[in-house]
């Protein structure tokens, strides 16, 4: 048969049923959005997690110690990897005066090529290694009384007030230290003999590598080259690995819902699908007796299929792209939440494939009981339940495989993927049993009803297949529903302990004797509790 014959009987198909079919492709266009939108939003985490994570280690990967590398060391270690650029930085404490007062401050000495990722936010000038200029926390200009150009002296050099720091890349926030800190030139560090013999500093050195190399293997590399214990050795995954715990629970949990939605959106189809086939049954019926074999049928329903899906994809992918603008306007403002929710062809491919493929895997079942129809049965109204095809079980193994690789990629965990999927068939093996007994209980107490109720009875048990999957489908809907803000609540103590913590949320230090009471009198009227004071 001509691709041309078989593609006008496909369309007269779809709009001989053509609310069946938009309510199909409704149906899979609003799983998918779902999924799309999830997927988006814990991929856009996820990068700016990575990013984030190098701007505060300032480099893919660092290598540190309170003391000072000497040439051959740091020749040593650079010969076992390749790096684009490098950035070499010291930090140490030091006492800054202004015109009169001074004030313990930490030094942060920096190079020509310092920050390798992101950048800071001065109030004047940008940073420049060739001036003897310096760079200051807004409170270290409070606390000293000084202006811009003033001079200031730190160690035995004298440097300019070139701006405040009002934003630091590499700082979580600003009170993350013991003293507020400094910016100066590492050309100018000589000059002011902060670093001699018997000074406590810190040496850094931070590179910025190939994104195809692997962060983990150069970091073994490094390791056996580098044995003296006191160097510290760091890379951007450990970074993630220590400070997003919570977030990476957060990103998991949203992928598993995404495909929990989308599990229940195919569910919810593949019933639809199969209620559809039962009705054009005499229509199959018709197309055997026009001369049609099983392998054309067969075509035409997988060709009706594959336009919805394509259909579904092109309205999820439309509405998505639409309304990204609105949803990041909405997590800006109602919560605050600075992700940059990005749409880029790896979403789409992965939506599209998944989107086209996850339903025609739905037509499997289908398809195979087209072998078993006959023509005369069909047109006589009668129907003859065969037994399932190995190929039926076949096609129930590969598709619980998908979705459990599905699971492992959605989780970025094979344990968490497994125990998910295990989770999710357990119960659907309680619900199948659960609801065959009640069919049964129900079949044999129905003569004590009524007739209305015995009508309705039997139409649930003569369509038993069909009772059932709308009953795991509403049962485990259900049951997520449930479980999903016990799981967030969950998350967010990870995230944010609840009161009973009895770790403290404000610090204060270097409070004077003569402020303890005052401090007391207003710590008692705005929290109605006790100062805790250490020593």
């Amino acid at each position: 048969m001509r691709l041309k014959y078989l593609l006008k009987l496909v369309w007269i198909e779809l709009f001989r049923f053509k609310r069946v079919t938009t309510f199909l492709v409704l149906n899979f266009a609003l799983g998918l959005v779902g999924f799309f939108l999830l997927q988006i939003f814990q991929q856009s985490l996820s990068v700016q997690t990575a990013e984030k994570a190098q701007i505060i280690l300032g480099g893919d990967l660092t290598i540190n110690a309170r003391k000072s590398f000497t040439d051959a060391e740091r020749t040593g270690w650079e010969k076992t990897f390749t790096f684009e650029k490098k950035s070499q930085t010291f930090s140490m404490f030091a006492m800054l005066r202004g015109a009169g007062d001074s004030r313990l401050v930490n030094v942060v000495v920096f190079d020509e090529n310092y920050p390798l990722y992101g950048s800071f936010k001065l109030s004047n000038r940008s940073l420049n290694s060739d001036q003897s200029d310096i760079w200051v926390d807004p409170e270290v200009k409070d606390m000293l009384k000084v202006k811009l150009d003033d001079k200031m002296s730190l160690g035995e050099g004298e440097f300019k007030l070139a701006g405040t720091i009002d934003e630091d890349p590499s700082r979580l926030f600003r009170a993350g230290g013991f003293a507020p800190r400094v910016l100066i030139s590492k050309k100018y560090l000589e000059a002011s003999k902060l670093v001699q013999t018997g000074s406590t500093f810190n040496e850094r050195w931070s590179y910025l590598v190939p994104k195809t190399e692997d962060i983990s293997k150069l970091k073994g590399k490094v390791e056996k080259q580098i044995t003296d214990p006191v160097v510290q050795i760091e890379t951007t995954n450990d970074t993630l690995q220590e400070g997003n715990r919570a977030l990476k629970y957060f990103t998991d949990y949203l992928g598993l819902v995404a495909l929990v939605a989308l599990g229940l959106c195919f569910l919810c189809g593949s019933y639809l699908l199969q209620w559809v086939f039962n009705s054009k049954r005499k229509n199959i019926a018709i197309l055997k007796t026009l001369g049609l074999d099983d392998l054309q049928i067969i075509s035409i329903y997988t060709l009706q299929t594959l336009l919805i899906s394509i259909f579904s994809c092109l309205i999820a992918v439309a509405f998505v792209g639409t309304a990204l603008p609105l949803l990041q306007s909405f997590l800006m403002n109602k919560f605050d939440l600075p992700v940059v929710l990005q749409l880029n062809w790896k979403a789409i491919l992965i939506i599209s494939v998944i989107g086209i493929l996850g339903p025609m895997l739905m037509t499997v079942p289908q398809v195979l009981q087209i072998f078993n129809l006959h023509p005369l049965q069909l047109l006589q109204n009668s129907f003859v339940q065969n037994k399932k095809s190995r190929w039926y079980y076949i096609w129930l193994i590969v598709s619980v495989v998908i979705f459990w690789l599905l699971a492992i990629w959605q989780s970025q965990s094979y344990k968490i993927g497994s125990g998910f999927v295990a989770g999710i068939l357990v119960l659907i093996v309680i619900f199948y049993l659960f609801n065959i007994s009640l069919l049964k209980v129900l079949d044999r107490l129905s003569s004590s009803f009524s007739w209305l109720v015995q009508y309705g009875i039997k139409g649930l048990t003569r369509r038993a297949a069909s009772t059932g999957l709308v009953f795991i489908t509403m049962s485990l809907s259900t049951l997520v529903l449930s479980l999903l803000p016990h799981i967030k609540a969950s998350i967010l103590h990870e995230i944010r302990p609840d009161e009973g913590s009895q770790i403290p949320n404000l610090f204060m230090f270097d409070i004077q004797p003569d402020q303890v009471d005052g401090l007391e009198k207003v710590a008692k009227r705005f929290t109605g509790k006790e100062l805790v004071f250490s020593p």
